[in-house]
């Protein structure tokens, strides 16, 4: 992602919240997101040592609430979606989402092999009872 902003971090949530499916963040939008609060919070202290009641330092920490805010918005609809996802691929539906991030994709990974594990180990288990009722009759 080059030259990352607080619009371009809003178009981002804006595009989550619309679409159905995740859409394509870049691979590197956590990193980015992180780097740009960090620069957030220099620059807030740098202007809050210089005049602690001064314009700036409100719109800086009022950007830096923001910006914590949509990026832990953007991640829970992700992480929704992801969830939902891998609960649709466990009961045997054939879609893995596009546009994961690298994180994104071991986690849905992950979810969906202990969904799928979960569910053999039940239905499995229901299976082999009632194959053992059948040769005990």
């Amino acid at each position: 992602m080059n030259k990352f902003s607080y619009t371009k971090l809003r178009s981002l949530e804006r595009m989550e919240r619309q679409s159905p499916e995740l859409t394509n963040i870049g691979n590197d939008f956590h990193k980015s997101t992180f780097e740009y609060i960090k620069e957030l919070e220099r620059r807030f202290d740098e202007e809050r040592e210089k005049d602690p009641s001064s314009k700036k330092v409100v719109l800086i920490s009022d950007e830096l609430r923001n910006t914590k805010r949509i990026w832990k918005s953007i991640f829970e609809r992700r992480e929704k979606k992801e969830v939902q996802a891998a609960l649709s691929a466990a009961r045997g539906g054939i879609h893995t989402p596009k546009f994961l991030t690298e994180h994104e994709k071991k986690f849905y990974e992950n979810l969906l092999k202990i969904m799928q594990e979960n569910r053999k180990e039940i239905f499995g288990r229901e299976k082999n009872k009632i194959k053992k009722e059948n040769n005990t009759v």
